[in-house]
């Protein structure tokens, strides 16, 4: 069996990679065995080496001739072993293809190692709807600690936009562009309809191990990771880079914590999605259409389920002393802040911030108190929005 099919799956990120390479890398023997070899030896996912072989940039190429030379070798084993039928790769890469110069450096891999061994070639492309990829983007650095400015990542984000959009110019021939969300409702799923678009057989499909990955995170502990880490900077201890690394890793832990996922209020989304209008309007010539699109507007949540008031009960005991003062910390600043004076006598009256702050109360008493006082809550948020 020779190899036949080069399959590249570029992207773009937050339109199902993290599940496809999942999917991909934990059944790579079962692919093997149906003729696809996904290239795992270069990882679960090939962001960074398609960075390393495609990107002239300094910080990419800094002593990187011998790492270069490694993967090309592996590469051509893999080619003139000729067992396999098709070829798999899989990375988040859009928004580099905005540059020419990478798309050059691409057209000449895919030439030299392809295209002349009468290799053919295929790129798959999910394109998700700009405004929730730049909401589920913005979730994603605040979780992340990275914080950069909503311009920021706006900027960042139609750079994807412009990587698709170039790779379109460049590869139309053999670029198949899909609207993740119609992959989405595909009758397998969104890995089953990409397994299907590579010529997996479909009878086969049933023993796939399918991950599926979630990485919504809540809002109440998105908002918790942002307060640590600016009440961490402002008191200087983050120039401790031991100690900073360790509060990080300390904070893994909160994103177990489930309940309404992070959003942006409905003003906002209009703002944003007028500055998209452009975007919009060119993945329509592409053929992907989201002028149709409506902004559900935003409705009263309840963000304090009993699910997450259950996931801060477990995570409060897992942080050590410096971060649960400041989680105790992060709720009495909250509700304190809160207009609702009903609120204020309900809870933040005798609640636990104030019994730590203002007595000798142990942090293994105050353990033990957050569980009976998280678990009101909820009766009391729903208390008062029903005085409104």
């Amino acid at each position: 069996m020779a190899i036949k099919k080069a399959v590249f799956h570029l992207g773009m990120p937050k339109a199902g990679c993290t599940s496809i390479q999942y999917t991909l890398f934990s059944n790579s023997a079962f692919l093997e065995k149906n003729g696809f070899r996904y290239l795992n030896e270069w990882g679960r996912t090939h962001s960074k080496i398609f960075r390393l072989l495609f990107s002239q940039s300094r910080t990419c190429t800094h002593n990187a001739p011998g790492k270069l030379k490694i993967l090309y070798n592996l590469l051509e084993g893999i080619l003139a072993s000729s067992k396999f039928e098709t070829l798999v790769f899989s990375g988040q890469f859009t928004r580099f293809f905005s540059s020419n110069i990478v798309i050059d450096s691409y057209k000449n891999f895919l030439k030299y190692y392809f295209s002349d061994n009468n290799i053919d070639i295929t790129i798959v492309i999910f394109v998700r709807n700009p405004l929730l990829y730049f909401i589920s983007a913005l979730q994603e650095n605040i979780s992340n600690h990275q914080f950069d400015t909503m311009n920021e990542l706006f900027e960042t984000a139609i750079k994807q936009y412009e990587g698709i959009f170039n790779l379109h110019k460049h590869f139309q021939d053999f670029v198949k562009i899909v609207k993740f969300e119609d992959a989405c409702l595909d009758e397998d799923g969104l890995l089953g309809y990409f397994l299907k678009t590579i010529n997996f057989p479909k009878k086969d499909l049933k023993s796939i191990n399918i991950h599926r990955v979630n990485e919504s995170r809540c809002v109440e502990a998105i908002e918790l990771f942002d307060y640590i880490e600016k009440m961490a900077s402002s008191t200087g201890i983050n120039t401790k880079k031991s100690i900073l690394l360790e509060k990080r890793n300390d904070l893994k832990i909160l994103k177990t914590i489930r309940g309404v996922k992070f959003d942006l209020d409905y003003q906002t989304k209009i703002e944003f999605w007028e500055r998209l209008q452009e975007t919009v309007h060119s993945l329509e010539t592409i053929g992907i259409d989201y002028t149709g699109y409506k902004i559900p507007t935003t409705s009263i949540q309840e963000t304090y389920s009993e699910q997450t008031i259950e996931g801060f009960i477990a995570v409060f005991p897992k942080l050590n002393v410096m971060n649960q003062k400041l989680f105790l910390s992060f709720f009495e600043m909250k509700y304190h802040q809160t207009l609702q004076e009903k609120f204020k006598r309900l809870y933040f009256q005798n609640s636990v911030p104030w019994k730590i702050y203002n007595s000798k109360t142990s942090l293994s008493q105050v353990g033990i108190e957050v569980k009976d006082k998280l678990r009101k809550l909820k009766k009391v948020i729903w208390e008062i929005w029903r005085g409104f």
